[in-house]
């Protein structure tokens, strides 16, 4: 498990950060999870669109996919937020925040942070296996 954490802020006061963690689910899958806080600043009541903040993931070498959350008020906004997706095999995994205040409602998005992933989250650390052979040689089978 890997932890994952973005900022964006932008010049007309509008923010948005995700905290969480990020694993491999698989060869070619990963799966995350975390606390999305966001504001936005604009009043759109009389343009037809609200302010929206999103968050992108994708495959380093694909295409992202984009989770959306309404804002309200002008506040900050906190949204648990989990997701999955698909992978190359061995690849990392790109995540990146919107947020809808450009013209029309267009996004202006923050920088990419890239994770890189362990395929196998089930290997044991060196304390683990330590403890592990240690115990196994206990004879658990005397009584007392």
């Amino acid at each position: 498990m890997t932890a994952i954490s973005l900022k964006l802020k932008t010049d007309l006061r509008s923010e948005a950060e995700f905290r969480g963690k990020v694993e491999p689910e698989g060869d070619t899958g990963y799966k995350f999870s975390g606390d999305l806080t966001a504001s936005c600043k604009l009043d759109r009541k009389a343009t037809g669109f609200d302010n929206i903040v999103r968050l992108g993931h994708g495959s380093s070498s694909g295409e992202y996919t984009y989770l959306e959350f309404k804002l309200v008020g002008d506040s900050n906004n906190t949204f648990i937020v989990r997701g999955q997706g698909t992978r190359a095999a061995e690849d990392s995994v790109d995540f990146r925040l919107g947020i809808n205040e450009g013209f029309k409602g267009s996004y202006i998005d923050g920088s990419k942070v890239t994770v890189d992933i362990e395929e196998d989250s089930t290997r044991s650390s060196p304390l683990e296996s330590y403890v592990t052979a240690v115990n196994s040689k206990i004879d658990l089978s005397r009584k007392e």
